[in-house]
């Protein structure tokens, strides 16, 4: 046998010569000072200022190379990356990573195929969470009182990060059978692909209170290299190709899958139901940290997704396209945080503050009233939801051609996610009633399946 190869190789170097990062936080809404203004209020607002400049080299290697008359292919490759984050008033610190990528794929006989694959894909820490500088660290102080400005912000934030590489690598395993129909009402290509897959990512960075006992909002916090997620699944997919420009083609997908996460800064709602157990007073650094680790359904877990496609070329100058997209319900969410206001998917972890008032606990209630089901932060789901979308075409000549367009044909607006703040924060909560005194928050829409929209117009090629 004759083996063949196909090698690629390469080297980067990138310096970020400014890094800059601000972020003002009200802990009064009435303040509109800027924290450069002598009239700087101790007691106004905090901010935090980023000047970490990061300095990477990367290398990487590929190979592909083809045996066995062309029956297995391999493909290799192997990725260095290193970081240094220069930082302003910590030590300087490097981080680095080695993943390697290796695929393959088996043609025993015709329309038969195997393939398999593993990879490392490692990302590196926002550099702008490794230090947290103070105003006073640049120069800048309040002359009203720098000491109990600092104070507050030494208060709110740990500034020193050290943070890890995040880590994520998967596995992939399926089989691919073709068929092929030269006549009949069914002629065509067809293919029918299994694949099995596992995700497994850890390091994620994550928001960690320092004192389970910190006050109501359990503070100063830290960034902290801790999370993990899984997620295992299955999608099948069938294919159908035409052979001649007037058959039927498109495809079917369907996909299972189960994940499972301790919580990130950006993909889930258990970020804020962790942050309520710091306002616990009988719960330990250990048990929240213990309870930091455990793993729930992720906002993004969608147990099944079916999508659909199909195409057909009615006479020489039109051409329509059918889309359906299917997909049972997502958790709900934990809701958001603000300056003012943490809220968790738990009845008995729940808990929303009013001006300087402490921390109350406030069950979550479903549109419906029913109760939630007390610690525990995935108690439902959205639901199944669909749309169907319509595509046509009618071709003028060969380079011009009108469309006319259908989103969301039957106008379902399917609530596909609840939580207990909208996405603009504004919060879902009844006022106090006799029957509960502190109020309740509930579960409202998050997002929505967008209404039907037509779209039409001439589109052209020169």
């Amino acid at each position: 046998f004759t083996p063949t190869y196909r090698l690629q190789a390469g080297l980067e170097n990138i310096n970020t010569n400014t890094a800059r990062y601000e972020l003002v936080q009200h802990l009064n809404r009435h303040a509109s000072y800027d924290w450069r203004d002598p009239a700087f209020p101790a007691d106004g607002y905090t901010h935090r200022v980023s000047r970490v400049k990061p300095r990477d080299y990367t290398a990487y290697i590929n190979n592909q190379f083809r045996l066995l008359d062309e029956q297995i292919t391999l493909d290799l490759g192997l990725r260095y990356s290193d970081r240094k984050f220069n930082r302003v008033l910590f030590e300087d610190f490097s981080r680095s990573y080695v993943d390697p990528r290796i695929a393959a794929t088996y043609n025993p006989v015709r329309n038969t195929l195997f393939r398999g694959s593993f990879y490392r894909n490692s990302q590196f820490p926002d550099a702008w969470r490794t230090e947290v500088l103070f105003p006073q660290d640049l120069g800048f102080t309040s002359a009203r009182d720098p000491q109990a400005q600092r104070e507050r912000m030494a208060g709110r934030y740990i500034q020193d990060n050290r943070l890890d590489t995040i880590k994520s690598e998967g596995y992939d395993l399926g089989v691919e059978q073709g068929l092929n129909l030269a006549s009949g009402i069914f002629r065509g290509t067809y293919s029918a692909v299994l694949t099995g897959y596992r995700r497994h990512s850890w390091d994620q960075m994550r928001v960690q209170y320092s004192d389970s006992t910190g006050g109501a909002f359990g503070l100063p916090l830290s960034y902290v290299s801790d999370g993990t997620a899984h997620s295992t699944g299955v999608e099948f997919q069938f294919n159908k190709r035409r052979v001649r420009e007037s058959d039927l083609n498109g495809f079917l997908t369907y996909t299972n899958q189960v994940a499972r996460s301790s919580g990130d800064l950006g993909t889930t709602g258990l970020v804020p139901f962790f942050q309520n157990y710091v306002t616990d007073p009988f719960l330990s650094d250990a048990q929240y940290r213990a309870l930091n680790r455990r793993e729930f359904a992720p906002v993004y877990d969608q147990r099944h997704n079916v999508a659909l496609v199909i195409n057909k070329r009615l006479s020489k100058n039109f051409e329509t396209t059918l889309l359906v997209d299917a997909g049972s319900g997502y958790p709900f969410a934990g809701g958001t945080q603000s300056d003012t206001s943490y809220f968790a998917a738990d009845s008995q972890h729940s808990a929303k503050q009013f001006g300087a008032a402490e921390f109350t606990e406030v069950p979550i209630v479903l549109l419906n009233g029913r109760t939630l089901q007390p610690q525990n932060p995935v108690v439902g789901r959205s639901g199944w939801h669909y749309k169907v979308s319509i595509n046509n075409n009618f071709y003028i000549n060969r380079d011009s051609w009108l469309f006319l367009n259908i989103d969301n044909v039957f106008d379902r607006r399917f609530v596909t996610a609840y939580s207990t703040a909208d996405n603009n924060g504004n919060l879902y909560y009844n006022a106090p009633t006799p029957e509960r005194p502190q109020g309740t928050n509930y579960y409202g829409k998050a997002t929505v399946l967008e209404p039907a929209f037509i779209s039409f117009g001439v589109r052209t090629r020169f």
